[in-house]
């Protein structure tokens, strides 16, 4: 296997040639390098190479659960789409590296993002003479805010995977650009931590620059104010790829060889929006082996994929019953299973220790959802075991994939009253930064089109303009300020005059954050994007003298502001409100008119 043999065949001339590098450069730098510590590094190289290569060269995935299986065995290369145009092969890391020094991967939830980064990982040991460095993000949640340091937190996973030296040469390594950094699942991160995490990549690439810095993450909009870093986007499977892709994969030949023959004769182009993407591909496998039907909905391929999971699957060993330890049927722990997601997503929990998990399975009984009792270690099982929800990594446990965690958190809101589903979202939409995941919004929405207009739109939109009537009356405002003070309160402008930014915080963040929930009504990106281009016309407002904070109040930088503001891009933003308004308005004309029939409908 291709990541085993990166063990045997690419360690001696990687790690001599590590070494030799650092050694001989050194010297320049370093007044007491000399062969004694040139061995040491060496012997603390070959143990990083070989405890990384034991964790990233392997995984377990939907289909092998019970033992990790070689990336190679079943991972496809993606390409990456560069400005809408350019592709780029990802076979190996010197074609991303050579477009920078700052590059973030984008992508959607299943498209194979991780591995794309473990994949990575290995090539920069196969193919180049730098040291890579992979930072899973979810592990930093639950670090304090205050107190998290990067460049600590990055020399700590070293020393982890057992590449210890000394506090120097980790300094001069770092200075001399020795590294690529590989940070995976920006959008994991808690929203508590992202601020943090944020600055402190900025700072740490800021500072040793000469190194290689690559970051994954499902697509925000939050990206574009990362300026010095260059955004490329994962392109989905193509046909050729998705056949070779299941051909690879150990499962039963026959079912393979039918499967593949109908992706090319036009499964695939029928089903593009599931073939084209590694773990919806893998699912639409399991089904077609038990349905030999596919769902064209979203919604009833997760449903469906599950019904199939609960009842009968082994990867390796064809369809067949498996035990359910909760003795749940297949409703029962559905709901059970949705509560735990809903639970889970909306504390932006996707990962966790044994007690995490226990805690939350604890909490179904809790919940009283007209169910049998559950035992924690009995469910833990059916979620591991029995429908395949939760991998075991190490000693963390975390969903098969965020997009099941997300259609069955929008499965327990769906089954919420109308006034509780009201108040749970005017409590959440109203308390500052929010999950950023557009997809969960729009799962909900194809479940329940009038319902999620009645109860989470309207009310927020309701809210927004009573808001801004209330402040046209108070402070003598037009519609216009008045819309961009009930939307922006609280607004402050941060220039670094060193790296020539403009950040935005408080209102700002929190604004984008709940509009971009309902970008998918209007089917664009919002106008606020506009927003974080803004510093140039501030520049040249204030004749390059721009204050360290700006701030939006009644004094002449406060004026100049809001004039900056008011030609730039208030207008976008309001035709973007108002669209959204107008989808509202349509859907509940209907909504009215079909009340009407159904009661003209009751008298016959």
């Amino acid at each position: 296997m291709e990541s085993e043999l990166i063990l045997k065949t690419f360690e001696n001339p990687w790690v001599q040639g590590i070494v030799n590098k650092i050694f001989t450069k050194g010297k320049e730098f370093l007044n007491d390098l000399n062969e004694k510590e040139k061995i040491q590094w060496g012997i603390a190289f070959e143990k990083y190479l070989k405890k990384t290569n034991e964790s990233f060269s392997k995984t377990k995935t939907l289909l092998y659960r019970d033992t990790p299986v070689d990336i190679y065995d079943f991972y496809e290369c993606i390409s990456l789409l560069k400005a809408g145009e350019t592709h780029i092969d990802t076979q190996e890391i010197n074609n991303i590296l050579n477009e920078g020094h700052k590059i973030l991967i984008t992508g959607l939830g299943g498209v194979g993002k991780t591995i794309l980064m473990k994949h990575l990982f290995l090539n920069t040991i196969k193919t180049t003479n730098l040291i890579p460095v992979l930072i899973e993000l979810r592990r930093i949640n639950g670090k304090t805010v205050s107190d998290f340091d990067l460049k600590k937190y990055i020399i700590d996973t070293l020393k982890d995977y057992n590449l210890n030296l000394s506090e120097k040469y980790y300094d001069y390594t770092f200075d001399e650009g020795y590294y690529v950094f590989l940070f995976d699942g920006y959008d994991e991160v808690e929203d508590k931590l992202k601020i943090t995490l944020k600055a402190e990549i900025s700072k740490f690439s800021l500072k040793y620059n000469k190194n290689y810095f690559i970051i994954s993450s499902r697509p925000s909009s939050e990206f574009i104010s990362w300026e010095n870093f260059l955004e490329l986007k994962s392109l989905h499977l193509n046909k050729e790829q998705a056949i070779s892709m299941i051909k690879k994969l150990k499962y039963d030949t026959k079912v393979k060889e039918s499967f593949c023959k109908d992706l090319e004769n036009g499964l695939f182009e029928n089903y593009h929006t599931f073939a084209s993407i590694p773990l919806l591909l893998i699912i639409m496998l399991l089904t077609y082996e038990a349905t030999a039907t596919i769902p064209n909905k979203l919604n009833e391929f997760y449903e469906q994929a599950f019904s199939v999971l609960f009842n009968k699957h082994d990867a390796t060993k064809g369809l067949y019953t498996r035990e359910i330890r909760s003795k749940l049927g297949y409703e029962s722990f559905k709901k059970a299973f949705s509560y735990f997601c809903f639970r889970t997503y909306f504390e932006s929990k996707y990962s966790f220790s044994h007690s995490e998990i226990s805690f939350f399975i604890t909490k179904i009984n809790d919940k009283k959802l007209e169910i049998p009792e559950i035992k924690s270690r009995d469910f833990l099982y059916d979620l591991m075991y029995s429908v395949c929800m939760i991998l075991e990594d190490g000693l963390e446990y975390k969903f098969i994939h965020r997009s099941f965690q997300e259609y069955f958190a929008a499965i327990y809101i769906r089954n919420l009253s109308d006034e509780k589903q009201k108040n749970f979202f005017k409590s959440y939409l109203n308390r500052g930064i929010t999950n950023n995941d557009v997809s969960f919004y729009q799962i909900l929405y194809e479940l329940q089109r009038e319902r999620f207009i009645l109860n989470i739109l309207e009310p927020f939109i309701n809210e927004v303009e009573d808001n801004i009537d209330k402040k046209m009356k108070e402070m003598n405002y037009s519609k216009k300020r008045a819309f961009f003070e009930v939307q922006f309160s609280a607004l402050e402008f941060f220039y670094n005059k060193n790296s020539k930014l403009l950040s935005f915080r408080n209102r700002m963040d929190s604004y984008y954050d709940k509009m971009n929930k309902f970008r998918f009504l209007i089917k664009n990106n919002f106008n606020v994007l506009k927003m974080f281009r803004l510093y140039k016309n501030f520049e040249k407002k204030f004749e390059n003298n721009l204050p360290e904070i700006l701030i939006l109040d009644s004094t002449p930088n406060g004026n100049k502001i809001w004039e900056i503001i008011e030609e730039n891009c208030l207008d976008d933003l309001m035709k973007d409100w108002q669209a959204l308004k107008d989808i509202c308005s349509q859907y509940s004309k209907k909504i009215e008119n079909n009340k009407g029939f159904n009661s003209f409908l009751e008298d016959f």
